[in-house]
């Protein structure tokens, strides 16, 4: 692995922004105000952001969005991808099958978005999922996942055990040779910070100590106010400044 700093941004539970640019008819996707706002970003501050969508939520799923934008998200599939976090928001994985939505989801996102904008470093919902569960998407015969992010909380992921889960709370990587896959801790939610100049301020601490070679933030779209969003842009800036080099994880592991 490279030893230059890396930035990402990442964004759970999307769906809205397919629910209004299938509804609205709009002659770019970046008249959608979540995807203009993620553009000024990238624009602003050279960040690629991944969303983690979930398949359906309420009378919506993916499979009634159209595909009329998919040339537009594949020009875009160098900052903006796309990748696999649950069926809807009432389903985990720490006992349920999850290969069938998968590829469910998979095909849908292949079909609205384009294959390059397919994003194999994904974060499932909850950090759940056993270990037969991820062996699955590893081995998957549709765009095979290379990682996942882990908590940004010290709660347990996944099927790690205790010794992993400690390892990966206190630095950024873990690499499991046993299901051949890269886990990334995950930093900060950025709803959860009532400071970003505390946080920051914070980073210069011992307690940051290891954890920031890899710096992840994240947050979900349904709660991306502008309070919400202001955060966020200042740990872009922040990245900017500190020289963080924003990039897919997948670019590092493949």
């Amino acid at each position: 692995m490279s030893e230059t700093k890396i930035f990402h941004f990442s964004v759970d539970d999307t769906i809205e922004c397919f629910k209004d640019i299938n509804t609205n008819n709009y002659n770019t996707i970046f008249q959608n105000p979540t995807f203009a706002w993620f553009k000024d970003l990238h624009e602003k501050f050279g960040v690629v952001i991944s969303c983690y969508v979930y398949y359906q939520d309420g009378e919506f799923a993916l499979s009634d969005c159209t595909d009329r934008y998919r040339n537009e998200f594949a020009s875009n599939e160098e900052w903006l991808r796309f990748g696999f976090h649950t069926l809807d928001k009432k389903t985990v994985y720490d006992k349920t099958d999850i290969y069938a939505d998968y590829v469910k989801t998979m095909k849908e996102l292949i079909r609205i978005v384009g294959s390059g904008s397919i994003d194999h470093v994904i974060r499932l919902q909850g950090f759940q999922g056993n270990s037969e569960n991820i062996e699955d998407l590893v081995d998957s015969e549709i765009e095979p996942i290379v990682g996942l992010l882990t908590s940004d909380d010290g709660r347990d992921n996944y099927y790690l055990s205790e010794e992993q889960n400690n390892y990966i709370y206190c630095h950024d990587i873990l690499y499991d040779d046993t299901l051949d896959i890269n886990l990334i801790s995950t930093d900060i939610r950025i709803e959860y910070l009532d400071s970003t100049d505390y946080k920051f301020k914070e980073f210069e601490t011992a307690a940051w100590n290891n954890q920031l070679d890899i710096l992840e933030i994240f947050s979900h779209e349904w709660i991306l106010n502008v309070d919400e969003m202001n955060k966020v842009e200042e740990f872009c800036r922040f990245a900017a400044e500190h020289e963080y080099r924003s990039v897919f994880y997948e670019e590092m592991f493949l």
